[in-house]
């Protein structure tokens, strides 16, 4: 910007013939300046203060991880709509279609990397509960699991994933059997006799590592019985031999 001219003459001035190019003076006044330091000191801060006000938003206690596929849109929003309608008022209406456009392509990119991390994540899930309770997904559950996650939708699997971990299976073979499904159930003897075996055998366990540690105490208070009785023996030798005074000043004299 340059000073403007008080004539129509000096406007002619300063026109360049060579370039055919008018040159518009435009006054710059102090409430410009103050405008432009206030922006840009608005920048710098808004740039300063973007990693805090990030973490704060997302990765707070009270956040849950559900809201940070469309946070870092909503966050932004405010600050869009105060360009398009204050700052930048020459903007076009092509413009802002785009802007919109590619918010919603965004969106959907991003919810889709969270879906695939959560599918991801419930697979894992599903692979250790198979590895810590194997009774709780045989082959019924596995086939049905494998088809929820195929047919419907990541949050109703993981859903159906934890109903199958709380229940120990029983929810699947419930909804086989709702289904029409063969489902073989163990008769109530086979498992009455299942449980009545494996209480026994705990016991046997534990009835046996009982007796093999009052067997390893008995040991060691012997061995320390043996311990004092030589001692004792020892110490009461020494005392009662008679000339032992002699004896040593006798092996000093040769030493």
């Amino acid at each position: 910007y340059i000073e403007a001219p008080e004539t129509a003459n000096a406007v002619a001035a300063s026109t360049d013939p060579a370039r055919d190019v008018v040159f518009i003076p435009e006054n710059f006044l102090t409430f410009d300046m103050v405008k432009f330091a206030l922006i840009f000191i608005v920048f710098v801060l808004a740039r300063l203060f973007t990693p805090w006000a990030m973490a704060r938003s997302l990765f707070d206690q009270g956040s849950s991880p559900h809201a940070w596929r469309f946070r870092p849109l909503m966050l932004a929003l405010p600050f869009v709509i105060m360009d398009i309608l204050f700052l930048n008022e020459e903007i076009s209406k092509v413009k802002m279609v785009m802007v919109v456009l590619l918010s919603i392509q965004l969106a959907q990119h991003r919810d889709f990397l969270w879906n695939y991390f959560k599918r991801q994540y419930f697979l894992l899930c599903t692979q250790e509960l198979h590895y810590y309770q194997p009774s709780a997904c045989r082959a019924l559950q596995r086939r049905c699991l494998v088809e929820v996650l195929q047919r419907s939708s990541t949050e109703d699997y993981g859903i159906l994933l934890m109903e199958t971990a709380v229940k120990h299976g029983q929810n699947i073979r419930e909804l086989a059997r709702d289904n029409g499904l063969a489902v073989w159930d163990p008769s109530p003897t086979s498992t009455a006799a299942w449980k009545l075996a494996f209480s026994l055998v705990i016991k046997s366990l534990r009835r046996n590592k009982h007796a093999r540690k009052r067997k390893l105490e008995a040991k060691a208070e012997v061995c320390a019985w043996i311990e004092r009785l030589v001692l004792e023996v020892a110490d009461t030798a020494v005392d009662r031999a008679s000339g032992q005074g002699g004896r040593l000043r006798l092996a000093g004299a040769l030493a």
